[in-house]
């Protein structure tokens, strides 16, 4: 699945019906410190609110393939809250084969940071996630200013090899502050 920002030339196209997140190819390399390097750092990803249509401090995810020596899946999210409580949860979900289902399958893949300091990564089982010995993840979260947002608020950037994780499809849901990853949805949420 490609999708370009209006820099780019290429073709956009959709897994499966009601489903709206393309996989964009971005040229733009991402430096991994939890928040916005220079203004064209996230530029060419796809770029949506957490909440609503408005681009805005209620929070942001974005996401993008940067293509090198390895496919790396970048992601970017920005959560309106600003507190390190032990409870929170980034959590990216991986469809493998965009096949939704009713439970993930072995080619899906949950990235999990917890508490702003531990990462966990899993693998689908057909009934639920098993966890992943080895990963290709890389992660940086901070409490940063944003053009979305000038308030400090906690920024994370999230990093995977396509190839280590095996996930060669589109992101399904990219949630922070969830327990699991649903199936169908194609939207985030802050806590």
């Amino acid at each position: 699945m490609i999708l370009c920002s209006s820099l780019l030339i290429g073709i956009a196209t959709a897994g499966e019906p009601g489903y709206t997140l393309m996989e964009p190819y971005g040229g733009v390399a991402v430096t991994l410190d939890g928040k916005w390097t220079s203004g064209a750092e996230w530029s060419d990803a796809f770029i949506l609110p957490m909440v609503g249509t408005t681009l805005g401090a209620n929070g942001i995810w974005a996401y993008k393939m940067v293509m090198g020596d390895t496919y790396l899946m970048s992601f970017l999210i920005e959560s309106p809250d600003n507190t390190n409580d032990a409870g929170d949860l980034w959590v990216v979900c991986i469809d493998g084969a965009n096949d939704g289902g009713s439970a993930p399958n072995s080619n899906d893949v949950k990235i999990e940071i917890a508490g702003h300091t531990t990462l966990r990564v899993y693998a689908g089982n057909g009934t639920g996630w098993s966890t992943m010995a080895s990963t290709g993840v890389t992660w940086k979260d901070s409490l940063a200013t944003s053009t979305y947002n000038s308030a400090n608020h906690y920024v994370l950037e999230v990093q995977a090899d396509k190839g280590a994780l095996g996930a060669w499809a589109q992101i399904r849901h990219l949630t922070q502050s969830s327990l699991q990853c649903t199936t169908r949805a194609t939207q985030a949420e802050g806590r």
